[in-house]
């Protein structure tokens, strides 16, 4: 295999979980009577544009319902997550896919929950932790795009950026890749079109992750 690391991003790309932010969002605001005005696409744009969470409920929510908003957006979170968050099936297959062909594996999240967290909700990837190395947000100090999450990465996992590739859905994450030197695949299973994707620095795009280990041996995708 030409590529000896994948550092994959979570949502949108490991785990479905753009409809669960949505309707969390609108069914929290409607239960107090605000007026939810954006569509799925526009909360999908916002989120590409990695817009913080404190502005997106400033965005929502009038300034007097602002703290009742975020109380219900906690009190709804458990139910709406269960309900709507998923690995995608393929995932844990790709994963191990890839141990086999002796590549390192290791998850970047823009969220705050930590690994334990992440196996709580998601108790398969149990099966494929061993070896897999873990950076949230918090770990981090930063959020994306910066990309001195990645350079630690590349680093714990004893592979040179140019070895490497980032997956992910959102602008940001080919934005990170591409300052770094690795090579970039988009995935459109999350927040960013093609369009998108190629314009932030993905030199390929693939529908979902079960394409990447194909599209990985292809020789037409490597770093510019």
């Amino acid at each position: 295999m030409k590529y000896e690391g994948v550092v994959f991003d979570f949502e949108g790309t490991l785990a479905e979980t753009s409809y669960f932010y949505y309707k969390l969002l609108r069914d929290s605001a409607k239960s107090l009577g605000i007026n939810f005005r954006y569509s799925f696409s526009d909360i999908q744009v916002l989120r590409n544009n990695h817009i913080s969470e404190d502005d997106l409920i400033s965005c929502i929510t009038p300034a007097n319902l602002k703290e009742d908003y975020i109380k219900k957006l906690r009190d709804n979170y458990d139910e709406c997550h269960d309900e709507y968050t998923f690995l995608f099936p393929e995932t844990i297959d790709i994963a191990l896919k890839l141990k086999n062909l002796d590549c390192r594996i290791s998850i970047y999240t823009n969220m705050k929950q930590s690994w334990e967290e992440l196996i709580s909700s998601f108790p398969k990837l149990r099966e494929v932790e061993e070896g897999v190395i873990f950076m949230n947000r918090t770990k981090a100090e930063s959020s994306k795009p910066c990309p001195r999450a990645l350079k630690e990465l590349c680093n714990q996992m004893e592979v040179e950026p140019r070895r490497c590739v980032m997956v992910g859905d959102s602008s940001a994450d080919m934005k990170m890749g591409e300052s770094v030197g690795m090579v970039n695949i988009g995935v459109l299973t999350g927040v960013a079109s093609e369009k998108e994707l190629i314009e932030s620095g993905a030199n390929g795009v693939i529908p979902r992750i079960a394409c990447l280990p194909e599209v990985l041996e292809e020789k037409n995708v490597r770093s510019s």
